[in-house]
Protein backbone atom coordinates (compact mmCIF):
# COMPACT_ATOMS: atom_id res chain seq x y z
CA UNK A 1 0.00 0.00 0.00
CA UNK A 2 2.82 2.60 1.00
CA UNK A 3 5.75 3.08 -0.98
CA UNK A 4 9.04 1.07 0.79
CA UNK A 5 10.12 2.80 3.60
CA UNK A 6 7.11 4.80 4.58
CA UNK A 7 8.09 4.81 8.27
CA UNK A 8 11.82 5.99 7.95
CA UNK A 9 10.33 9.27 5.72
CA UNK A 10 12.24 11.95 7.11
CA UNK A 11 11.61 15.91 5.53
CA UNK A 12 15.44 17.50 5.82
CA UNK A 13 16.88 19.04 8.69
CA UNK A 14 18.14 17.24 11.91
CA UNK A 15 15.66 18.33 14.09
CA UNK A 16 12.86 17.47 12.15
CA UNK A 17 14.11 14.28 11.54
CA UNK A 18 14.18 13.41 15.26
CA UNK A 19 10.65 14.79 16.23
CA UNK A 20 9.69 12.53 13.24
CA UNK A 21 11.56 9.54 15.08
CA UNK A 22 10.03 10.43 18.27
CA UNK A 23 6.41 11.23 17.18
CA UNK A 24 6.51 7.95 15.26
CA UNK A 25 5.94 5.34 18.67
CA UNK A 26 3.15 4.72 19.88
CA UNK A 27 -0.38 3.50 19.44
CA UNK A 28 -1.82 7.59 18.75
CA UNK A 29 0.46 8.23 15.88
CA UNK A 30 -0.21 4.50 14.46
CA UNK A 31 -3.71 5.61 14.41
CA UNK A 32 -3.41 8.81 12.61
CA UNK A 33 -1.08 7.46 9.97
CA UNK A 34 -2.49 4.43 9.26
CA UNK A 35 -5.89 6.32 8.46
CA UNK A 36 -4.21 8.50 5.54
CA UNK A 37 -4.40 6.70 2.21
CA UNK A 38 -2.73 8.83 0.31
CA UNK A 39 1.18 9.09 0.62
CA UNK A 40 1.50 12.97 -0.65
CA UNK A 41 -0.93 13.69 2.20
CA UNK A 42 0.58 11.79 4.90
CA UNK A 43 4.00 13.59 4.35
CA UNK A 44 1.81 16.52 4.35
CA UNK A 45 0.27 15.76 7.70
CA UNK A 46 2.84 14.24 9.23
CA UNK A 47 5.35 18.04 8.34
CA UNK A 48 2.33 19.97 10.05
CA UNK A 49 2.20 17.56 13.42
CA UNK A 50 5.47 17.74 13.82
CA UNK A 51 5.26 22.17 14.09
CA UNK A 52 2.27 21.52 16.18
CA UNK A 53 4.02 19.40 18.31
CA UNK A 54 7.59 21.12 18.46
CA UNK A 55 6.27 25.06 18.83
CA UNK A 56 3.19 24.30 21.68
CA UNK A 57 3.27 21.22 23.51
CA UNK A 58 5.96 20.07 26.00
CA UNK A 59 5.89 16.66 24.62
CA UNK A 60 6.71 14.92 21.41
CA UNK A 61 5.11 11.53 22.82
CA UNK A 62 1.80 11.42 21.41
CA UNK A 63 0.56 9.16 23.03
CA UNK A 64 0.58 11.50 26.14
CA UNK A 65 -0.75 14.32 23.95
CA UNK A 66 -3.84 12.39 23.31
CA UNK A 67 -3.63 10.93 27.02
CA UNK A 68 -3.57 14.79 28.38
CA UNK A 69 -6.34 16.27 25.84
CA UNK A 70 -8.39 13.69 26.65
CA UNK A 71 -8.41 14.67 30.11
CA UNK A 72 -8.67 18.55 29.62
CA UNK A 73 -10.22 19.26 26.27
CA UNK A 74 -10.46 22.83 26.84
CA UNK A 75 -6.90 22.93 27.89
CA UNK A 76 -6.27 20.97 23.93
CA UNK A 77 -8.39 23.75 22.24
CA UNK A 78 -6.27 26.65 23.87
CA UNK A 79 -2.63 24.86 22.21
CA UNK A 80 -4.72 24.69 18.65
CA UNK A 81 -5.65 28.57 18.90
CA UNK A 82 -2.16 29.25 20.35
CA UNK A 83 0.03 27.42 17.39
CA UNK A 84 -2.99 29.02 14.70
CA UNK A 85 -2.34 32.42 16.20
CA UNK A 86 1.40 31.69 16.11
CA UNK A 87 1.02 31.04 12.23
CA UNK A 88 -0.85 34.36 11.89
CA UNK A 89 1.46 36.47 13.34
CA UNK A 90 4.65 34.40 11.17
CA UNK A 91 2.78 35.53 8.48
CA UNK A 92 2.64 32.27 6.69
CA UNK A 93 -0.28 31.79 3.87
CA UNK A 94 -4.29 31.17 4.90
CA UNK A 95 -3.54 27.87 2.96
CA UNK A 96 -0.88 26.93 5.09
CA UNK A 97 -2.60 27.97 8.35
CA UNK A 98 -5.65 25.73 6.49
CA UNK A 99 -3.75 22.42 5.89
CA UNK A 100 -2.19 22.51 9.38
CA UNK A 101 -5.41 23.03 11.45
CA UNK A 102 -6.67 19.94 8.78
CA UNK A 103 -3.70 17.77 10.04
CA UNK A 104 -3.86 18.59 13.66
CA UNK A 105 -7.90 17.99 13.26
CA UNK A 106 -7.64 14.29 11.16
CA UNK A 107 -4.99 13.98 14.40
CA UNK A 108 -7.27 14.39 17.11
CA UNK A 109 -10.30 12.92 15.37
CA UNK A 110 -8.54 9.12 14.64
CA UNK A 111 -7.56 9.22 18.61
CA UNK A 112 -11.27 9.97 19.46
CA UNK A 113 -10.32 13.24 21.09
CA UNK A 114 -13.72 15.13 20.81
CA UNK A 115 -13.31 18.89 20.26
CA UNK A 116 -14.66 21.93 19.59
CA UNK A 117 -13.98 21.94 16.15
CA UNK A 118 -17.18 24.63 14.94
CA UNK A 119 -15.18 27.43 17.39
CA UNK A 120 -11.89 26.16 16.14
CA UNK A 121 -12.54 26.91 12.74
CA UNK A 122 -13.24 30.14 13.32
CA UNK A 123 -10.19 30.77 14.70
CA UNK A 124 -8.07 28.62 11.58
CA UNK A 125 -9.99 30.37 8.45
CA UNK A 126 -10.69 34.27 8.60
CA UNK A 127 -14.75 34.75 8.04
CA UNK A 128 -14.97 36.50 4.75
CA UNK A 129 -17.46 39.54 4.78
CA UNK A 130 -19.63 40.34 1.58
CA UNK A 131 -20.29 43.62 0.13
CA UNK A 132 -23.85 43.90 0.80
CA UNK A 133 -23.70 42.87 4.49
CA UNK A 134 -21.07 45.87 5.06
CA UNK A 135 -23.40 48.30 3.17
CA UNK A 136 -25.98 46.86 5.44
CA UNK A 137 -24.18 47.89 8.54
CA UNK A 138 -23.73 51.49 7.40
CA UNK A 139 -27.03 52.30 7.00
Amino acid sequence: MWPKGIQNYTTNGSKTESILLEMSKGEAYQNFATSIRAYQTLKTYRYRLVHYVSRVRDTLDLDKIVAADLDNRKQAETYIKRFIDELKTRGVSEYYIKSSFVAIRHFYDMNDCVLNWRRLTRFAIPATISATSEEASDE
